[in-house]
């Protein structure tokens, strides 16, 4: 039981203040905590402390001024109290014939006081952490929580003296203490200190690792935070959110959700707060080396071993055993080597290496026959915040086999048999050092370098080209397809309506692929009946549009916002068909012109 700490909640509108003083009586000698103990608090700010061993107020923050007029004089009136709730408490125990072992009295002693002048009180006890009896400020009496405590209510509702001095008491001392303590405290309560916003991931099993967001020292409590996956916000049953309060009157805000360790999205963190002028969008960069070699006798017409490059989804290069070289995919690309061909040569040296590695675990487990293969992702994720992300991890016929830990600098053997290799792996310590360095420390240096000679490419903005078209899926059934072509950057929304209304996402699928030219094409669709004479519209918002964009089945795009919209809309939105007509011109076109150099060339030829 957490003991000197708030013992319920409070019902609090968004715009009312409370002022909250928590009693408690401990009845085991030998405990290390003092027997009683009492706090007074204003909102989350806890104003004063005050325990049976010490038996003096100590205040947490230096305005605080007692209601009572010197701290001493608040001590002595705190020392009564104590013996007060004392007799009380051993009256209680001895009714209940609890007077052995450990038990516990609290009381709750408050009120919220709301913006228009109203007020809420609380006068509870709690026994051994239970409702036991409260005070009833609307009926002026007192009502028993636990059947044992009847006895009680009814003695003290026959004092009617004592009954109208505590409804007054508390009338009387809420609306004067409250305003009092903000006057002291009115720099503190209307201060805004702005978050300090950091991301981390960690792994928590094989294939999932944590996302965290955290918003340090902010103040006020009350901020938004929300994870956004390809820039659509994650269902809030999937998130955990958690606010504590710091030392310094500040608090702490953790968002975090858990997700697959092969998930490619990219996650951002929106975080809003009075102390800011605009919302902070925190994001991450990722680079990836992924790796894939097969027995080299293997019957397959693809390359027995191949890798890419990549940042974030971009591909940077391609290399494969068959061309032995290494392709660039992107031409500002630059190797971190002095060149291409050193590059090419790395890669061959390390295609020997992990050939030899998968045959090696081939003939330990005995797999010699039939077809296999050996996966590696090597690579890191960087956040806004400079933290990192490492990634170093084998696959043996698509299960994981064995990784590596940048924390603690060795290999664990995530499939038993692949124990024998984390040994031979750990037993070199430099070289585990050099691998964990070679992960955390120029993960920052390549992705700030690659960005930088990417810079066009990464901050250029490509508007979609929006398309809706209907399929029949059964007799009764259409599926609509709504679809954004050529979008950059991959952050997109896009959302049905029916009828003017959003469809719920439950009933919706969305897609985004990347396309080889450095874009993205993102597709929505949902199933209909085909009685439906509802009215859908999709309606697609992207960084590079001036206005959200609206397309329907019957006129394909149209942007609903204004007339200079209206033209931009009507030239992106060509039908289906008339793209079908275009593309059979064009490839008529070309068997024309092919057939006509081939007659020609013959002709030359003879």
């Amino acid at each position: 039981m957490a003991l000197c700490q708030s013992i319920g909640a409070m019902p609090v509108n968004k715009k009312s203040l409370k002022i909250r003083n928590n009693y408690f009586k401990i009845t085991e000698p030998s405990s290390l905590r003092p027997p009683y103990c009492t706090t007074r608090s204003l909102d989350d700010i806890t104003l004063y402390w005050y325990d049976s061993d010490n038996e003096v107020i100590e205040r947490r923050v230096p305005w605080f001024q007692s209601t009572f007029g010197t701290l001493l004089d608040a001590t002595i009136d705190e020392y009564n109290f104590q013996q007060f709730q004392q007799k009380r408490f051993e009256e209680f125990r001895s009714y209940m014939n609890d007077t052995e072992g450990f038990q516990v009295l609290q009381l709750l002693d408050g009120c919220i006081l709301y913006d228009d002048g109203s007020f809420d009180t609380l006068y509870s006890f709690h026994y051994n952490g239970e409702p036991f009896i409260r005070f009833d400020e609307k009926n002026g009496s007192w009502i028993a929580d636990d059947p044992r405590a009847q006895v009680f209510a009814d003695r003290y509702n026959q004092n009617k003296t004592q009954l109208n001095q505590t409804m007054n008491l508390q009338e009387i001392d809420c609306a004067q203490h409250i305003n009092k303590l903000l006057s002291l405290g009115e720099c503190m309560f209307t201060r805004t200190e702005q978050p300090v916003v950091t991301m981390t991931q960690t792994a928590i099993t094989n294939s999932t690792y944590r996302l965290s967001c955290r918003a340090y020292g902010h103040y006020p409590k009350n901020i938004s935070m929300m994870w956004y996956q390809d820039g659509e916000p994650v269902p809030e049953n999937l998130v955990e959110i958690v606010t504590l309060p710091l030392p310094d009157i500040t608090y702490l805000t953790w968002l975090s959700m858990n997700i697959n360790m092969e998930d490619n999205n990219v996650y951002t963190c929106g975080v809003t707060h009075s102390s800011m002028t605009s919302p902070l969008m925190m994001r991450s960069h990722s680079r990836y080396f992924f790796t894939t070699v097969t027995p080299n006798n293997s019957a397959s017409d693809y390359p027995f071993y191949y890798t890419t490059r990549s940042i974030d989804d971009i591909t940077l290069y391609w290399y494969d055993s068959d061309t032995g070289v290494v392709e660039r995919r992107v031409p500002w690309f630059r190797s971190v080597h002095n060149g291409l061909l050193e590059a090419t040569i790395t890669e061959h040296n390390f295609q020997i290496s992990l050939s030899k590695v998968l045959e090696s675990f081939r003939n330990h487990v005995n797999d010699t026959e039939g077809f296999h293969v050996l996966q590696l992702l090597e690579g890191c994720i960087l956040h806004d915040n400079q933290t990192i992300y490492t990634l170093l991890s084998y696959r043996y016929d698509g299960n994981p086999l064995m990784s590596f830990n940048s924390e603690k600098s060795n290999w664990t053997a995530e499939d038993p048999r692949a124990q024998y290799l984390a040994d031979i792996n750990n037993m070199n310590q430099t070289v585990t050092e050099d691998i964990k360095n070679s992960l955390v420390n120029q993960c920052i240096l390549h992705i700030a370098e690659l960005l930088s000679l990417g810079n066009c490419t990464f901050n250029r903005k490509e508007e979609p080209v929006v398309v809706v078209t209907k399929t029949p899926i059964t007799n009764t059934v259409y599926k609509m397809h709504c679809r954004a072509y050529g979008h950059y950057p991959k952050n997109i929304s896009m959302i049905w309506n029916k009828n003017g209304e959003p469809v719920p996402d439950s009933m919706m699928e969305k897609v985004t692929l990347p396309l080889p030219d450095i874009t993205y094409l993102t597709r929505l669709t949902m199933n209909i009946t085909s009685t439906d004479d509802n009215v859908y519209t999709c309606r697609v918002t992207h960084s590079s549009l001036m206005s959200p964009l609206m397309a329907r089945l019957s006129e394909d795009l149209s942007d609903l916002s204004n007339s200079s919209s209206d033209n931009n809309a009507r030239g992106s939105g060509i039908s289906i068909g008339g793209i079908i007509g275009i593309c059979l011109a064009i490839i008529l076109l070309m068997v024309f012109i092919v057939f006509g150099f081939v007659c020609w060339a013959n002709s030359r030829r003879r």
